[in-house]
This record gives C-alpha cells, sequence and structure tokens, in this order.
C-alpha cells in the first residue's frame, strides 16, 4: 500500500469588502473565490479546490507542481488587501480491494 503524502503550497489571498480570492503562485490558473469575507473560510475552500485540482492531476496521469519550500518561498511585503498563507494537502491513495 503507498502511504500518503502531503503538500503544502504557498497562497495568495486578495481580500475585498465581500469576497476574497486565493491564488496559488505554484499552480497557475486555480483560483478561488469565497463570496464572504472570512479568511477561514475562503482558506478551507481553497483547500477544497486545492484537494480537488490535484485528484483531476493524478487522474490524468499528470504530473503534480512541486510546492515551493517555504524556506525559497520570498517573502514580500504585501499590498493593502493581500495575505500570504501556506495552504496543507494530505493524499491518503485508497486500498485496491477486489471486486
Amino acid at each position: 500500500m503507498k502511504e500518503e503524502f502531503r503538500l503544502i503550497y504557498p497562497a495568495v489571498c486578495y481580500v475585498k469588502e465581500d469576497s476574497i480570492r486565493v491564488e496559488f503562485p505554484d499552480l497557475p490558473g486555480l483560483v478561488s473565490v469565497c463570496n464572504e469575507n472570512s479568511l477561514t473560510k475562503a482558506v478551507l475552500q481553497a483547500q477544497a479546490e486545492l484537494m480537488l485540482h490535484v485528484a483531476n492531476l493524478l487522474d490524468g496521469n499528470d504530473l503534480i507542481p512541486e510546492p515551493t519550500p517555504i524556506n525559497r518561498v520570498r517573502y514580500q511585503q504585501p499590498k493593502d488587501g493581500e495575505i500570504v498563507t501556506m495552504v496543507n494537502l494530505e493524499i491518503t491513495p485508497l486500498a485496491a480491494t477486489p471486486v
């Protein structure tokens, strides 16, 4: 049985009055939009969308981009309304069961 693995991706949250957009620099095109002004909900929603994105990559036998290691994330002072965070993803392969 394969072991589980964990990926931790940097994410940039763009906070507006009525929504928060989360982007993953290591995964171009993956954008999550939470239509509430709750950072917790926005990050949890982005985490769920990250999981679906990676599952689709695995289903298509595509490569999963390596996350930028935290010690290599270049920190720049965020602009007003920007928050930089890390989003955790744990993947546990399903055990093959005979039918």
